[in-house]
């Protein structure tokens, strides 16, 4: 008879627990509107602003970027013979990043970004 009985608690139980897995497991969504997306990278964020047909095409002044540093907790590039990091503005242009792809420019409410020249050969560019 007590066999019977605790068969009946576990089948029960069992039971409860199959039933109980699909609502419990539903999905998250992320519903923080006011918060950054934390899968984005910060670059994505800022975005240039639209443009208007009527303007001219933005130029960045000269910049010879002659060597980077990134990965690390504080990413910098030597600009002009400047070492530069985030934030730092050079000739009315803000750094907006140091990647491998190079150095991030923020100028006029436009992104560029400046790759190092050695020997007369942008680096990354294929011989």
């Amino acid at each position: 008879m007590i066999k019977i009985k605790s068969q009946i608690i576990f089948y029960t139980l069992f039971f409860l627990i199959i039933c109980l897995i699909p609502v419990l497991a539903q999905a998250v969504e992320y519903t923080g509107k006011n918060y950054r997306n934390p899968l984005e990278t910060p670059l994505e964020l800022t975005k240039p602003l639209k443009k208007d047909k009527t303007t001219k095409k933005v130029e960045l002044p000269a910049f010879e970027v002659q060597g980077m540093v990134w990965g690390g907790k504080r990413p910098q590039a030597v600009i002009n013979g400047q070492v530069l990091e985030k934030g730092d503005i050079i000739q009315g242009a803000e750094i907006m990043g140091v990647c491998k792809r190079g150095v991030i420019f923020l100028y006029q409410n436009e992104e560029f970004i400046v790759r190092p020249v050695i020997g007369g050969r942008t680096i990354g560019e294929k011989p």
